[in-house]
């Protein structure tokens, strides 16, 4: 039977600040991890640690990196239509 996740948008923005989807048998693999940087320093040491431990350990196939432009400004909408087609899973990530 599926079931619904709900994922919150991190954003201080209240519209859409939550979406439903159907879980469509989410216990599969995780194959391809995304990555979004948001500029600030030092979250590709984070990124580059996880890629290793995602790929070497945990099956991953494939990791997709897309890099913030500012991390006052939100993700562009075409780089997050590329993580949601691409991704099982997406991390966004802040370093510092």
């Amino acid at each position: 039977m599926p079931t619904t996740i709900t994922l919150f948008n991190p954003t201080a923005i209240k519209k859409d600040a939550s979406i439903e989807v159907e879980n469509k048998a989410y216990a599969h693999q995780i194959q391809t991890v995304g990555f979004i940087d948001n500029s600030k320093p030092n979250f590709n040491f984070l990124a580059d640690e996880l890629e290793i431990l995602l790929l070497s350990s945990l099956g991953v196939k494939k990791i997709i990196r897309e890099r913030k432009n500012a991390a006052s400004l939100p993700a562009p909408a075409e780089m997050l239509k590329r993580m949601i087609e691409e991704c099982d899973l997406v991390i966004a990530g802040s370093g510092d």
